[in-house]
């Protein structure tokens, strides 16, 4: 939706409605010039696999509102040669 140059994102969360502003000339937005990264570099590759979860989980966080939520995680990535100290397993 927009009003004017602003763009608004109606959307529901936690069974409330809220409403985000984005201002496309707000200075923050218009001062930002990007995330700094380094090159690809292959050294810092590690061989490993993903060991999903049996349940959902997730990692809760306190957001602005003071309401505590968080996205789901899915399972451990684990490096080949990583060893977990409770279970002893490699990871292979």
């Amino acid at each position: 939706m927009a009003h004017g140059d602003r763009r608004l994102a109606v959307r529901r969360r936690e069974g409330l409605g809220a409403v985000r502003d984005f201002g496309p000339d707000a200075p923050a937005r218009t001062a930002f010039r990007g995330i700094e990264a380094t090159a690809y570099d292959p050294r810092w590759v590690l061989p490993g696999r993903l060991r999903p979860y049996e349940e959902h989980t997730g990692v809760r966080l306190e957001n602005a509102d003071g309401r505590e939520r968080g996205p789901g995680t899915g399972g451990e990535i684990l490096p080949a040669a990583w060893q977990h100290p409770a279970r002893g397993d490699r990871g292979r």
